[in-house]
């Protein structure tokens, strides 16, 4: 049921239901705007809160718990406690910040709030949970993290985190990082909060391939587990997550061609490199490579153009050669055979540097240069001129 299909008939008593009990300084307000409508509420208990309203969603998401019908008296109770113990929790909040003075450090929004200490700056957001930065006061540098007990960072944090939020913060924006160290190795506060500091203020941050998310160790410019080159990191913004070092990722900007080039073997990220139409495969190139050519299973080479050359299959290394001294590497047969797949005779036999010559009983003599040979229309053999004359 939508708050538009409850508030049709049923406002005044909405308002009323939400509001029994409620502390006081604290009422229940509806907006109803052109593309939603919301619960809203209101303080009136600190004067110097700059936005006296907050969305209710940001305290406690209601939004699946709507009762069906106004006298559904259980279900209402059940709704309206939930609000109601936001509501505490909002109180506890912004009286822990009033008797800090700190309501100007509150947004105009009630969305974020921002402490700033000597060494350290800590923004909080107020209406999700994975959206706070540790910065240094002038904010070159940027430790992005989640600061909630909650799980889900789709759901909304409540008031009484925020209080624990803000008072961690208050202690947290003049500590000593040895400090920090010890609270959060006995347990006493997440080591996000540690990793977060430590990566503002002793520039502590790692370097993570965005592609397969392993380490990229200092000084190098190439991942060692799936051998992308990597871009140099940019360490004005970093990750933090429970459990890690603050991290920065640094992307993917090419590979290297395995097989024999005549120019620069190094494939910007993304392109296949134009010499051999091969490409990494999805994990990158330790995990193989794809190649965009025809599949010549005989010999289990790719013929590619532009230019003309065979290339091996990657599962078995990396040769690439020239159509005109394939003949001198593959067995004739096997070769002809896969070529007579693409090609028509005549044509399959000019691209391998051979000639052929249409029999006048049928099947064509192939010369290779070396020998001759004759295809009957499905397998290649030796020929003899002498067996021709003698049918």
């Amino acid at each position: 049921m939508s708050w538009e299909n409850l508030l049709k008939d049923n406002k005044t008593a909405i308002v009323a239901r939400l509001e029994e009990g409620m502390l006081p300084g604290y009422s229940v307000r509806i907006q109803e705007g052109a593309w939603r409508t919301y619960l809203q509420i209101h303080v009136s208990k600190f004067p110097s809160l700059r936005n006296k309203a907050f969305q209710i969603t940001a305290l406690h998401n209601e939004s699946h718990r709507i009762p069906a019908k106004t006298d559904d008296v259980a279900e209402w109770i059940n709704f309206v406690g939930d609000i109601q113990a936001a509501v505490v929790g909002l109180d506890l909040f912004l009286r822990e910040v009033n008797r800090n003075n700190d309501f100007d450090k509150i947004d105009r929004d009630n969305d974020r709030m921002v402490l700033t200490g000597e060494k350290i700056k800590i923004r909080f957001t107020l209406s999700k949970s994975c959206d706070s930065i540790i910065m240094d006061p002038d904010e070159d540098m940027r430790a992005e993290m989640c600061l909630s007990y909650t799980v889900d960072e789709n759901t909304p944090v409540s008031g009484d985190s925020w209080l624990a939020i803000y008072l961690v913060s208050k202690m947290l924006i003049d500590a000593d990082l040895d400090d920090v160290k010890k609270l959060t190795d006995n347990g006493t506060l997440p080591d996000v909060l540690f990793s977060a500091m430590s990566a503002v203020i002793e520039e502590d941050v790692q370097s993570k391939c965005h592609n397969c998310e392993s380490i990229i160790q200092e000084g190098e410019s190439q991942c060692q587990v799936c051998e992308y080159f990597v871009e140099e990191e940019d360490t004005s913004t970093v990750t933090v997550h429970e459990g890690e070092r603050a991290f920065v990722h640094v992307y993917p900007i090419g590979w290297e061609c395995p097989y024999e080039h005549s120019g620069d073997d190094f494939i910007n990220y993304e392109y296949k490199c134009p010499e051999h139409e091969c490409s990494p495969a999805s994990g990158g190139p330790a995990s193989g490579f794809n190649i965009g050519g025809y599949h010549l299973a005989r010999i289990d080479c790719y013929l590619v153009n532009d230019p003309d050359q065979l290339i091996t299959n990657p599962d078995r290394g990396f040769s690439s050669y020239n159509l005109g001294d394939a003949k001198n590497i593959f067995d004739h047969s096997d070769l002809l055979l896969d070529f007579f797949d693409v090609y028509n005779v005549e044509d399959a036999a000019r691209e391998l540097d051979m000639v052929a010559e249409e029999l006048p009983l049928g099947g064509w003599k192939i010369d290779t240069g070396t020998h001759l040979l004759r295809y009957d229309g499905e397998d290649v053999v030796e020929y003899n001129p002498a067996d021709e004359e003698e049918e």
